[in-house]
């Protein structure tokens, strides 16, 4: 660093910017400027320019007004006054010029410093470390954290992460911190090659040529693809340009689209970087496609190293406490996502949690969904008794009857309705 900052100096045309300063001090009255709101000439520069203002500038308050007003009419002397200024201005600005290289070089150098300078106070202010650059494909990091959410969180569970030849597959619940497990690996590995200490207690960072990433969805009505459309766009760029020096991070693919085309692409993708190796790419995935992991349907699994998020799960508490989240990452899969528990604690009624994850448990288990109908309450079974009862007098009627063909008398399309909707009692309702 002490290297770079004299070289840093050595850049400088220190007798250049003076000069620059000189002649924009020595012409330029700041305080005027300010005041007037225009750019203004020191007196000394110009003998005749002293006089004008000295002539114009002496008016009283008393006559503001009429000062104006022959302001605004620009007398020939006010107007040599005012050309004399701008061609002061223009020649300082010729002057300058003559001297824009050195300008632009200082101005490059002292961003340097910027820069520099903020990385190092952030480095120092939140205890970040000195990353140890190879020339392998290995990514480890020890105690890594996410350096803008460990700012907003009252306490943040840091996290290892190794990866190399194999690819990681990450699962685990919702709001477990997958996501944020991914983004942090590719922040540190970021910094790491921009010259900065990274957020973690150890990091070893091999050489990356490229991060290419499926993590965020940008939409928009302008385009005409679909956010599907979008995530295929980024995991093909990511197929098409990856080396084995990239590193690639895929957040949850496959959602948009029905679950089984989403797992098989997801497989598909899986199956088609581990056929690289050894020049696959580093590549991290998260999913909740858990039963790509249990039921074989993934080749060379060799190459494909499991985690998951961990969570305690307590089905005797009650619903907003059922599940206790651990942000650590540890080996193996996880094989729920508890998308009903995460929908409880995120306000959904219970009932609805409830139905959702007995459909749920009907649908692993290959059983058919109707014998979900003898789990209504007592209440539930009248109303849909009585909603049948109302279906099948409607369709019992001739509705159509009745366009053009009321007399007095006889009943009204209204009132025939309004009877089909009166429904008195449950089942047994003659025709």
């Amino acid at each position: 660093m002490r290297l770079t900052s004299l070289q840093f100096v050595a850049s400088i045309d220190q007798a250049a910017l003076i000069k620059v300063g000189d002649l924009v001090d020595k012409t330029i009255d700041f305080d005027q400027s300010e005041s007037q709101r225009r750019t203004s000439v020191k007196a000394g520069i110009d003998a005749q320019l002293d006089e004008l203002k000295r002539q114009y500038g002496g008016i009283s308050s008393l006559l503001t007004e009429v000062a104006n007003q022959i302001s605004q009419r620009l007398p020939e002397r006010a107007a040599r006054h005012i050309r004399s200024e701008v061609e002061i201005i223009h020649s300082l600005a010729t002057d300058v010029l003559e001297l824009e290289g050195e300008c632009i070089a200082a101005s490059d150098a002292c961003g340097d410093f910027d820069a520099l300078l903020a990385l190092a106070l952030g480095a120092e202010k939140y205890n970040w470390a000195a990353p140890q650059m190879t020339r392998s494909k290995a990514i480890h990091i020890e105690d890594g954290r996410h350096p803008l959410l460990e700012l907003v969180v009252p306490c943040f569970v840091p996290n290892d992460c190794r990866v190399d030849d194999k690819v990681l597959v990450l699962t685990g619940p919702n709001q477990s911190g997958k996501s944020v497990l991914l983004k942090q690996v590719a922040i540190i590995v970021y910094l790491a090659h921009v010259g900065s200490f990274v957020p973690a207690r150890r990091a070893e960072i091999g050489i990356t040529d490229k991060m290419l990433t499926r993590i965020s969805t940008q939409e928009s009505i302008c385009r005409t693809q679909s956010a599907f459309a979008i995530d295929l766009g980024q995991v093909a760029r990511a197929m098409r340009c990856a080396t084995q020096s990239s590193l690639v991070i895929i957040d949850e693919f496959g959602k948009g689209t029905n679950p089984d085309d989403g797992a098989g692409l997801l497989a598909a993708l899986l199956s088609h970087f581990a056929a690289l190796s050894p020049n696959s790419p580093r590549l991290l995935v998260s999913t909740h496609f858990n039963e790509l992991c249990e039921g074989g349907h993934l080749t060379r699994p060799e190459r494909l190293e499991l985690a998951h998020m961990q969570v305690k799960v307590d089905r005797e508490a009650q619903s907003d406490d059922q599940i206790t989240y651990f942000f650590k990452l540890a080996q193996g899969h996880c094989s729920s996502s508890f998308g009903g528990r995460c929908a409880a604690l995120n306000g959904v009624p219970s009932s609805i949690v409830a139905r959702a994850e007995a459909i749920s448990c009907l649908l692993d288990s290959g059983e058919d969904l109707s014998s979900l109908r003898a789990t209504l309450s007592s209440d539930e079974e009248k109303q849909l008794v009585l909603a049948e009862v109302v279906a099948r007098r409607f369709l019992h009627r001739d509705i159509w009857g009745f366009a053009g063909k009321e007399n007095a008398g006889s009943p009204t399309l209204k009132e025939v309705l309004s009877e089909m909707l009166n429904v008195v009692g449950t089942a047994g309702v003659g025709w």
